[in-house]
């Protein structure tokens, strides 16, 4: 007979995770990292992380079945990281293509800081790919826990230790 398990205590993303996930750090803010050496501080600003976070939730409880999670019961922290960094990088590239300009000044290549549009792009769209295959499965077992109550899985969580704790 499978044992299927049920968190007591949810996992909550938090903003320093969201930085660790996507390397997002200012200069010296780890021993021996060297953090963002271009920009020498964090590239997204608190309220762009909770933002972030708060979209993921929002794009998560309009799948069907439709549902009311919030970031605080949230069901996965690895759907909840790959969202938050999707919905930055999307919006990094909205920021990169706004304000491309790209100028020649007579022997000298263009070149500008705001020039990764498409890499932003890019990044964005593998993550997205990632997001609909995890949430779509995950909405699809919560779907069918509905309709004929609960059903074991291997994928069910069994430890909840977390970093080493």
């Amino acid at each position: 007979m499978p044992v299927a398990l049920t968190p007591t205590t949810p996992f909550v993303v938090t903003s320093d995770m969201i930085r660790m996930f996507m390397r997002d750090y200012a200069i010296g803010h780890l021993p021996g990292s060297q953090g963002n050496v271009i920009l020498a501080d964090v590239q997204f600003a608190p309220d762009e992380l909770t933002f972030a976070i708060n979209m993921t939730v929002s794009a998560f409880n309009v799948i069907t079945p439709f549902s009311g999670y919030t970031a605080e019961n949230f069901p996965n922290e690895y759907l909840m990281l790959i969202g938050c960094a999707r919905f930055l990088l999307m919006s990094e590239s909205f920021h990169q293509l706004r304000n491309q300009v790209n100028v020649q000044d007579g022997d000298i290549a263009p070149s500008g800081i705001y020039e990764k549009a498409q890499t932003y792009h890019a990044m964005s769209q593998a993550l997205q790919q990632e997001w609909n295959t995890l949430s779509r499965s995950l909405k699809n077992q919560f779907n069918m826990e509905g309709a004929y109550g609960h059903i074991g899985s291997g994928y069910t969580y069994i430890g909840r230790g977390r970093y080493g704790s």
